[in-house]
């Protein structure tokens, strides 16, 4: 057995698209070639070959992710599968390292996924960094009020889809920890194309913007689908996509509609924030189910650049110690200054540490929205327990971090 990780050429995406198509028991979807191309990039692949065997696949987004205070390249995993053929031979691993150095290569000192299998990639430093919150309600039984001041909202144009949505999710965006920035050709495959595997069944995309005095402040993107219960009153579903608004003025005024459209009582959105205020909105609370997962998984992958990157709650000064065992480049210790501004400046230091971090850990801690003892919980921090709560003070961010693109 030749094991060889490579990018592949332009003959080979075929080959590419339905061999994930066999790592996920999927149908190739009619723009899988065209999506890989034009979003990825070819030398963003990274194939496994038995000999001539395309057995593993694997690539890499080039993405731009909000973190506190600023944002950051990141190197968007996706597609990651092995063939059932060759498990438990360390496929996964050769590609996981491929990808690593690819980040390198290209100046990302991050690395983030959406993982199919959460028992995977923290043996690979990634930590779960952003929680992700399905929300599903009936209007009939959880009723959201009407705004006092609403804002006007109206349908959108193909035009103003294209027009609008960019810059108002950009603007939206810059503040939100976690939330990625959206080229167009991301919005154009992605958010706007609406193609028949896209629906599962349900209406085409449908999208509402919020405006107050003439501006956009907001927009919400949905989907249909029509039920009627065994006696006939309509029990239809409003399936959401996004909802999106620069205050809570704007989500409030969305969310509003989307429980008040005829027909359609229920409504869900598979990748609510995890603080939604959707139970707080309602008038009945526990009629709003809530259910919590994993979202999206980071790695840090250039420590001294990543803690420099960001901006802090608390000023402090901390030494800490990231325990690496994937990547010699990453472990090590650490010295992080924070002045009062917020700013931090991060270099090697060849000084004891107080605190001793798993890169998991590092990586969960990195958006502000984790807190050391949850780290404690599973091994990922250890050290003097007053350094410790000195460093969760300072990383801990106002905004809680939020991710619904999904790749």
């Amino acid at each position: 057995m030749a094991i060889v990780v490579r990018p592949i050429a332009d003959t080979e995406v075929d080959a590419f698209v339905e061999s994930i198509s066999w790592h996920f028991g999927l149908t190739v979807k009619e723009d899988a070639a065209d999506q890989l191309r034009t979003l990825i990039g070819l030398d963003r692949t990274y194939a496994t070959f038995d000999d001539d065997n395309m057995v593993g696949t694997s690539a890499a987004y080039r993405m731009n992710m909000t973190i506190p205070g600023g944002s950051l390249p990141t190197a968007g995993l996706t597609e990651v599968g092995i063939a059932p053929t060759h498990r438990r031979r360390g496929l996964l691993t050769a590609m996981i390292q491929s990808h690593f150095d690819d980040a390198d290569r290209c100046a990302e000192p991050l690395s983030a996924l959406w993982a199919s299998e959460t028992s995977i990639y923290g043996r690979y430093g990634y930590g779960m960094a952003v929680p992700s919150c399905e929300i599903s309600f009936n209007a009939n039984l959880a009723k959201i009020g009407r705004p006092e001041h609403p804002d006007d909202l109206t349908f959108a144009t193909a035009d103003e889809v294209t027009s609008t949505l960019p810059a108002l999710h950009e603007q939206i965006r810059t503040a939100q920890p976690g939330l990625f920035q959206r080229s167009m050709p991301m919005w154009d495959k992605r958010h706007i194309a609406d193609l028949d595997y896209m629906r599962k069944g349900q209406s085409r995309r449908r999208t509402v913007i919020a405006r107050r005095d003439g501006e956009a402040v907001g927009y919400a993107t949905f989907r249909q689908k029509q039920q009627w219960t065994d006696t006939g009153i309509p029990d239809g579903y409003v399936h959401v996509g996004e909802v999106h608004g620069v205050d809570l003025v704007a989500q409030h005024s969305l969310w509003w509609f989307l429980s008040q459209i005829d027909l359609y009582p229920n409504v869900r959105a598979e990748f609510d924030r995890p603080n939604s205020i959707v139970p707080w909105l309602a008038d009945n609370f526990r009629a709003v189910t809530q259910q919590l997962s994993d979202g999206l998984w980071l790695r840090v992958l250039d420590v001294a650049r990543a803690m420099s990157s960001r901006r802090y709650d608390a000023p402090g000064q901390h030494r800490f110690e990231v325990v690496d065992e994937r990547r010699e480049t990453t472990a090590g210790t650490y010295e992080l200054n924070i002045d009062t501004d917020g700013v931090g400046h991060c270099r090697r230091s060849n000084k004891r540490p107080s605190v001793q971090l798993s890169a998991a850990g590092l990586a969960a801690l990195y958006l502000g929205g984790t807190r050391p003892s949850s780290i404690a919980a599973m091994g990922g921090i250890n050290g003097d327990q007053e350094a410790i709560e000195r460093l969760g003070r300072s990383l801990a961010w106002p905004i809680p971090p939020w991710c619904n693109e999904s790749f």
